[in-house]
């Protein structure tokens, strides 16, 4: 998630870290983990409350959604 607070969804920065470790996660299975352990690492690179993001993983329904920073407020 560190990577989602730096780097702009539109360049899908996922793509290439997925490749370098063999294949794509299974979707659904790493947003599962990541509402498990959900908490809003560093908060002055991606602000909101911790229910907002929280909110945010629940609603995601693929890679775009879930690394987008469209529910974030404006800064």
């Amino acid at each position: 998630m560190s990577l989602a607070q730096a780097l702009p969804p539109d360049l899908h920065w996922w793509e290439p870290l997925f490749a370098g470790y063999g294949r794509e996660p299974e979707f659904e299975a790493f947003r599962l983990r990541l509402l498990g352990g959900w908490y809003p690492y560093q908060p002055h690179i991606w602000p909101g409350t911790g229910e907002n993001g929280f909110a945010h993983l629940l609603r995601a329904q693929n890679w775009s959604t879930l690394f987008s920073h469209a529910h974030l407020p404006p800064q």
